[in-house]
C-alpha cells in the first residue's frame, strides 16, 4: 500500500513539473542554437505551454532566439505556433528586441506572423522608437508599412519624430513626416521636434518641419522659443527660416531676454542685423533693466552699438544703479562708444545713484591725460586737409584741455593764452578765436546737454578751417564761429521746417551773397537797402533762435525783401555744407 502511494506521488509530480522541465530544455537548446535538437524536441513537444514558456526573466524561447539573431530557430518556433507578442518582465516583446538590434530578417518574420508593432515597454517605448533612434531605415519603413503608430509618446512625452530630430536622423524624419507624424507634439519639457532641431543647428530638419507646419512660437523649456535658441547659438540660416515663417522677433523668455538681447550679448553681428531688419524692439529691457544697447556698450561691441543707435535705441536709458550707457562707457574708458553715444544725444549731465556724472569719471584718476586727449581729438570736428601747423595747433590745445580737465568736472577748462601756443601766431590766422571755439565745443559737448541728437554734428564740415580760412563770411555778416555756435545750438529743438530755414540762412550768409561792405552802412543818416538786408538777416536768425519763425506764415525770411532776382536765386539754391 505504501509503495502504491509513493508511486502515485511520483507520477503526480512528474505530471506537474514535466512541462516546466521540457520548457527548460527548450530554452537551453535555443540558447545554444541547437537547431536540429530543437526540431526533434518540437516533434515530441507541441504543447503551446512549452513553446511559449517564460523563464525567470519572462523571456520565451522565441525571445531568446530573436535576441541572438538565430533566424532559423525563430522561423522554426513561429511555424510551430510561438506567440510573437509575449513580453518579458520589462514588457519588451521579441519584435522590440529585434528592432533594437537591427535584425531586419527577423523583424520581417515576426511581422509576417502577426507581431504587434505598437506594444510598448515599461518606458512606453515602441519598436518604432528604437529604430528611429538607431537610424534603422529599412526596419522603420517595415514597421510603418505594418501599422506602426508614429505619434505614440514615451514616458517623457517624446515621439519617434522628436527622437529622430534630436539625433539628426534625416531620412527617418522624412519617413515619419510622410506618415503624417505630428510636428507640434510637445514633450513634458514643452519641447516640440522643432526645438532640438533649432538648438542643435540641424538646418535641413528645420526646413522639413517648417514645411509640415511646425509652429515657430511655441515656448520650450523655461519659456524659450526656437528662435531664442537659434539666436543664442549663432545659427544664422535657421534664424532666417524662422523669421520668414513668422517667428516673433520680440518674444521674451522668463528672464526677459529677447532674441536681440541674446545676439547682442554674444556679438552675433549678422543675426543682430537680421533681427533689426525684422523690427526687433531695441529698447526692451532684460535682466536688471539692461537693454541690448546697454549690454553692447558693456562689452565694447562698437559695431552693434552703432547698429542699435541707428535703429533708435534710447541712448539715455538707465541700467543697474542708475548707470546710463554713457556713464558705463566712461567707466570702462571706451572711447569709440563714448563718441557714438554723444553723437546720438547722450546726456552727459545724467548721474547714477552715486551722483557721479560721466564727466567726473573722465576727469578722474581713472583716465590718463593721453586717454582724454584721444577722446577729445575724436570728438572735435576738423578737416583732414588742414596744414600740419594747424593740426599741431589743435593737438596742443586739446592736450592742454586734457590736462586742465584733471579733477575738474564742474566747469569747462580754459587754455592759457600766453603759453606755448604763441608759436602758432603766424601759422594760425586767429589762434585765440580758434581756442575759444574748441573750448566752447568741449563745454557744450561734455558739460551741458542739447536735446537734439544731431545738432552738434550738422554743423558745417568746415568747422575750424584753421589757416585756410575757407569759411567766407559775408562782409556784412561778421559773427565769429564761436559766436555762431552757441546760437546754432540754441535752435536744437526747432521743427524740421524751421531748421531748414536756418540752414539756408546760415549757408546763404557764409556764401557771401550779400556783398559790398560799403553799402551795408547808413549813408548820410539814411539806411540803404543792403543795410536793411543786413539788419533783417540778423533779426531772422534771432527769431529762429527764439523759435518764432513760422514757415507757414512765411516769417523768418524778411531779409529776402531787399534782395534782387540774382540774390534770391542764390538763396533758393543754397544748401547746408555738411
Amino acid at each position: 500500500m505504501k509503495y502504491i502511494q509513493k508511486l502515485s506521488l511520483v507520477l503526480t509530480l512528474l505530471c506537474t513539473y514535466a512541462p516546466s522541465l521540457s520548457a527548460s530544455t527548450l530554452h537551453k537548446l535555443v540558447k545554444k542554437n541547437e537547431i536540429e535538437k530543437v526540431k526533434d524536441f518540437l516533434k515530441n513537444n507541441r504543447e503551446k505551454e512549452i513553446i511559449n514558456a517564460q523563464n525567470s526573466y519572462g523571456k520565451t524561447p522565441l525571445y531568446q532566439a530573436c535576441s541572438k539573431n538565430y533566424k532559423d530557430i525563430v522561423k522554426l518556433l513561429l511555424e510551430n505556433g510561438a506567440n510573437p507578442n509575449i513580453p518579458n518582465k520589462d514588457k519588451e516583446t521579441p519584435l522590440y528586441w529585434a528592432c533594437a538590434k537591427g535584425y531586419l530578417e527577423i523583424v520581417k518574420l515576426l511581422l509576417e506572423k502577426g507581431a504587434n508593432p505598437n506594444i510598448a515597454n515599461k518606458d512606453k517605448e515602441t519598436p518604432l522608437y528604437l529604430t528611429c533612434s538607431n537610424n534603422f531605415i529599412e526596419i522603420t519603413r517595415l514597421l510603418l508599412e505594418n501599422g506602426a503608430k508614429v505619434n505614440i509618446l514615451n514616458k517623457n512625452g517624446w515621439t519617434s519624430l522628436y527622437w529622430a530630430c534630436c539625433n539628426y536622423k534625416l531620412d527617418i524624419v522624412k519617413l515619419l513626416l510622410e506618415k503624417d507624424a505630428d510636428v507640434n507634439i510637445a514633450n513634458k519639457n514643452r519641447e516640440t521636434p522643432l526645438y532640438p532641431a533649432c538648438y542643435l543647428g540641424y538646418l535641413d530638419i528645420v526646413e522639413l518641419l517648417l514645411k509640415k507646419g511646425a509652429k515657430v512660437n511655441i515656448p520650450g523649456p523655461n519659456g524659450w522659443p526656437p528662435l531664442y535658441w537659434a539666436c543664442a547659438q549663432d545659427y544664422e540660416d535657421i534664424v532666417k527660416l524662422l523669421l520668414k515663417k513668422g517667428a516673433d522677433v520680440n518674444i521674451t523668455g522668463p528672464n526677459g531676454w529677447t532674441p536681440l538681447y541674446w545676439a547682442c550679448s554674444k556679438y552675433y553681428l549678422d543675426i543682430v542685423k537680421l533681427l533689426l531688419k525684422k523690427g526687433a524692439d531695441v529698447n526692451i529691457t532684460g535682466p536688471n533693466g539692461w537693454t541690448p544697447l546697454y549690454w553692447a556698450c558693456s562689452m565694447d561691441y562698437v559695431d552693434i552699438v552703432e547698429l542699435l543707435l541707428k535703429k533708435g535705441a534710447d541712448v539715455n536709458i538707465t541700467g543697474p544703479n542708475g548707470w546710463t550707457t554713457l556713464y558705463l562707457a566712461c567707466y570702462w574708458r571706451q572711447l569709440e562708444i563714448i563718441k557714438l553715444l554723444l553723437e546720438n544725444g547722450a546726456n552727459p549731465t545724467l548721474k547714477p545713484n552715486n551722483n557721479e556724472s560721466p564727466l567726473s569719471l573722465i576727469c578722474s584718476q581713472k583716465w590718463t591725460i593721453e586717454q582724454r586727449e584721444k577722446l577729445l581729438m575724436s570728438l572735435v570736428p576738423t578737416e583732414t586737409n588742414l596744414s600740419q601747423n594747424a593740426k599741431n595747433f589743435i593737438k596742443l590745445v586739446i592736450t592742454t584741455l586734457a590736462k586742465q580737465m584733471q579733477n575738474n568736472s564742474t566747469q569747462a577748462p580754459k587754455v592759457p593764452q600766453n603759453n606755448g601756443l604763441r608759436v602758432f601766431k603766424v601759422a594760425v590766422k586767429n589762434p585765440e578765436q580758434e581756442i575759444t571755439c574748441i573750448e566752447d565745443f568741449v563745454r557744450i559737448l561734455l558739460f551741458t546737454f542739447t536735446p537734439d541728437k544731431m545738432a552738434l554734428y550738422t554743423w558745417p564740415k568746415n568747422f575750424f578751417q584753421l589757416n585756410e580760412n575757407e569759411i567766407k563770411n559775408s562782409t556784412c555778416f561778421n559773427l565769429s564761429l564761436s559766436q555762431l555756435m552757441p546760437r546754432y545750438l540754441r535752435i536744437a529743438q526747432l521743427s524740421k521746417e524751421q531748421l531748414n530755414i536756418f540752414q539756408k540762412l546760415l549757408t546763404f550768409g557764409q556764401a557771401g551773397a550779400i556783398t559790398d561792405k560799403q553799402t551795408c552802412n547808413k549813408k548820410d543818416g539814411v539806411r540803404t537797402p543792403p543795410f536793411d538786408i543786413h539788419i533783417n538777416f540778423h533779426r531772422d536768425c534771432l527769431r529762429l533762435g527764439r523759435k518764432e519763425a513760422d514757415p507757414q506764415k512765411n516769417t523768418g525770411f524778411s531779409f529776402l525783401d531787399g534782395l534782387n532776382e540774382k540774390e534770391l536765386n542764390a538763396f533758393q539754391n543754397s544748401t547746408l555744407l555738411i
